[in-house]
């Protein structure tokens, strides 16, 4: 469980919390690696339980009946791809597949809920997390009814950029993007 609470403690959610909490917590994940392209989560998987991404990064792909692949989004460290879509529409697929080398810790569903109720730090700190995650969705959201693909796409880049990343602003900055 060394490896799994190590995976904890670089977890925003877990940041700072008791330190009992995370080795008990710890002892009930699991921890596994992904290759480029290997699924990492589909439907049931997110049904059973709460996935966090540790290394790596994961794009989040929604599959119509017809067999058509959405993209919904890509995330990387730190992510829990499961607050992603928490609901899925009747008739729809949703699977996370590893961008290149990936790391997932994964805590089922009743062990974290149990956690959730006893921890009021930890439940509120994940309703933040959520409603952070909603207001992105809706940012989101309004993007693609007003912006075409190319402004979506320059805001995704000028959004990879730290500040203070370059000394000068007429200094070049290079953003690697995770996938294609």
């Amino acid at each position: 469980a060394e490896q799994e609470l190590q995976a904890l403690l670089g977890l925003p959610l877990f940041e700072g919390l008791d330190f009992g909490l995370l080795e008990r917590l710890a002892r009930q994940c699991t921890l596994q690696a992904f290759s480029k392209n290997q699924e990492v989560a589909g439907a049931t998987d997110m049904a059973w339980g709460f996935h966090f991404l540790v290394a790596g990064h994961a794009k989040v792909q929604l599959e119509t009946p017809g067999g058509r692949k959405k993209v919904v989004e890509i995330v990387g460290p730190g992510s829990n791809f499961d607050e992603c879509m928490p609901v899925q529409a009747p008739g729809q697929n949703l699977r996370v597949i590893a961008v290149g080398a990936t790391r997932v810790l994964s805590v089922s569903r009743e062990v974290m809920l149990a956690e959730l109720q006893a921890y009021p730090v930890l439940a509120m700190r994940f309703i933040h997390s959520m409603s952070k995650r909603m207001g992105q969705l809706l940012v989101e959201l309004n993007s693609h009814v007003s912006d075409n693909a190319m402004q979506r796409f320059v805001r995704y880049i000028a959004n990879q950029l730290v500040p203070g990343d370059a000394a000068a602003v007429s200094d070049c900055v290079s953003v690697t993007l995770p996938a294609g």
